[in-house]
């Protein structure tokens, strides 16, 4: 799992590590610092190489979403980063130099995963990203007036190149969106998954989940008291979403979406 955030029961790597007895390799710098950085093409080397192996299955990519986000900006910025729009989507032309360092790392990380992801499919496993819905695609049932310049991951060169890819060689490839406080989260969170893949079809029903809270303890969008960014506790996965994402990958035969919940008494 690239990007896989602090250790923890809950996390995706633990759980399914603990559910199916797999072998979970979790990347990221806040577990082993720059042993884990993908910015560094030493680390990428290992990790290519351990996502083309035949014994790896599954792959999961939580790339960086903080400057693609509309609710925060670069760390030291006082204002929100507005440094991409949909047609300069990797950034604009005129930024700080703060900002132009912080996207240039950013889509490098990007780029690193999707490239990540097509090397493992082509090994025959399946890729999953995951990132923020996109609120300013028109034709999204979650597009929002107020985000229709929302640049977000999903229409970076590098995701449309690797579904473009994927295409080609009629791979299966399956894009769901869902809001997380289904699997308990105290956001709503509109999280967008794209599978690609022999096992993609199964996060199809993901997209029947629907929100049916009359309110959210948390808002992902501002700041905190402390200066922190609200959405920065958003990210970490609900347990039950761990443990569902873990079973969608190395489970034989899992139950959709809402038949799972239903019958694990999750959610709000």
């Amino acid at each position: 799992m690239l990007f896989a955030g602090t250790p923890g029961w809950d996390a995706l790597p633990e759980q399914a590590a603990s559910r199916h007895d797999v072998t979970a390799i979790p990347y990221d710098t806040e577990r082993e610092g720059r042993s884990h950085d993908l910015a560094c093409d030493v680390v990428c080397a290992t990790a290519f190489q351990q996502v083309t192996a035949p014994a790896c299955t599954a792959m999961w990519a939580a790339p960086p979403c903080a400057s693609y986000s509309r609710a925060r900006g670069a760390n030291g910025t006082a204002r929100r980063l507005r440094g991409r729009a949909p047609d300069e989507v990797e950034g604009l032309p005129v930024l700080t130099a703060t900002e132009r360092v912080y996207l240039i790392l950013h889509n490098r990380l990007t780029r690193v995963a999707c490239a990540l992801a097509r090397a493992h499919v082509e090994a025959g496993g399946t890729a999953v990203l995951e990132n923020p819905v996109d609120a300013g695609f028109r034709r999204s049932p979650h597009f929002r007036w107020d985000a229709q310049e929302h640049a977000s991951i999903w229409i970076t060169p590098a995701v449309r190149n690797l579904v473009a890819a994927a295409l080609a060689n009629a791979t299966p490839v399956v894009w769901a969106t869902f809001p997380m406080c289904q699997f308990g989260s105290p956001f709503q969170k509109l999280t967008t998954l794209l599978a690609i893949g022999p096992l993609a079809p199964r996060f199809f029903s993901l997209n029947e989940l629907r929100c049916t809270c009359a309110t959210h303890e948390r808002r992902a969008i501002g700041w905190s008291a402390d200066g922190s960014a609200n959405s920065a506790a958003a990210a970490r996965y609900p347990p039950a979403a761990s443990a569902y994402f873990a079973d969608l990958l190395f489970q034989h035969e899992v139950l959709p979406a809402a038949a799972w919940l239903a019958e694990r008494g999750s959610g709000p």
